[in-house]
């Protein structure tokens, strides 16, 4: 998007997610697992809360995340398939 400022400068203005890849929910749907850059967070579904913060920064960046044998599983930057447990 453009957007012109005060001065007639026309800039352009960056377009920002909030996360870099789409949240994935459990089986049972109670919980949503979001990446966080550096790993997945467990997130419950009825209260919001953040139950659970799986730590895969030791593999890279997470890139990607799925569901996998019911488990949270991040694909990282270094080639790796990290499984939550």
């Amino acid at each position: 998007k453009r957007q012109l400022t005060s001065l007639g400068v026309v800039t352009k203005r960056k377009r920002w997610n909030l996360i870099e890849s789409r949240p994935i929910f459990s089986k049972d749907a109670k919980y949503i697992y979001v990446n966080c850059g550096w790993g997945l967070r467990a997130f419950s579904v009825k209260t919001g809360e953040c139950i659970k913060m799986y730590d895969a920064s030791k593999y890279g960046s997470v890139l990607d995340s799925l569901l996998f044998k019911n488990q949270p599983s991040a694909f990282t930057s270094n080639g790796y398939l990290y499984h939550g447990k």
